[in-house]
């Protein structure tokens, strides 16, 4: 997969984020109607009936969590992202039609932030992040990776990620320094790109590692509010996670 159309994906996205929390309430209800079956005779069920009230607690807290995050916009920001954005779409074609076939993609998102910032404002240990990425269908024969980016192995697949850089305060704001840096690493990939000579083909050789550590680094970026992940309901899943409620 490397591009749907926009409205479809929104459209996706915004049915499977509606449909879990449906999916959370009936369960709630099967677990009450089991739960008032046993408070018919709770002295013989007595750990059972206090598992059922903690699953469905937990529920409860999955819910809450999924329509403040709704309320508070973090949901339309995520679903907006999920789309290949217009700042990417025309490097990834550039990619596929040259014939390196692409997964995921994202030019990066200022709004976007690690569950480890704790300010959030976009800087983490004094150096801005990014949740820009291009994973590819498979290893190619691949030069040195672009400038502000480094070569990673996810998989067995190709995978660009760009590299933090140092925060200074003379470049403005959190936000307007990321959006200077973005400027220049995606500039810097699309000159990548179109440099490129047309794919021959797949390489069977294991991804050459610039700076890979394999998984390592990307199970870290995984930990990212980031709607890069495979699908939406990836992307509840993650949500939760960072939450602390799964």
């Amino acid at each position: 997969m490397t591009y749907i159309n926009e409205e479809e994906n929104k459209t996706a996205t915004s049915k499977k984020f509606d449909l879990t929390i449906k999916k959370y309430e009936k369960r709630i209800d099967d677990f009450q109607k089991r739960l008032d079956e046993l408070n018919k005779d709770a002295g013989s069920h007595s750990n059972e009936i206090k598992s059922i009230k903690e699953e469905i607690e937990d529920l409860k807290n999955r819910i809450s969590y999924l329509r403040a995050k709704e309320s508070d916009g973090f949901v339309q920001t995520v679903k907006e992202a999920a789309n290949i954005d217009s700042d990417i779409k025309g490097i990834i074609d550039e990619f596929n039609r040259k014939g390196y076939k692409t997964k995921y993609s994202s030019s990066g998102h200022s709004k976007l932030r690690k569950k480890e910032d704790n300010e959030p404002d976009g800087v983490y240990y004094g150096k801005l992040y990014s949740d820009a990425r291009v994973q590819f269908d498979g290893h190619y024969k691949f030069p040195d990776a672009p400038k502000y980016w480094t070569w990673k192995a996810v998989d067995n697949d190709d995978y660009l990620d760009v590299v933090p850089i140092s925060y200074n305060d003379k470049d403005g704001s959190p936000d307007e320094a990321f959006s200077k840096w973005k400027t220049n690493y995606m500039n810097s990939l699309k000159s990548f790109v179109d440099s490129l000579k047309n794919a021959n083909s797949k390489s069977s050789d294991k991804p050459k590692k610039e700076e890979k550590e394999e998984n390592k680094d990307v199970k870290e970026s995984a930990t990212y509010e980031s709607a890069t992940c495979r699908d939406a309901e990836t992307l509840i899943d993650m949500m939760l996670t960072s939450s602390g409620i799964r």
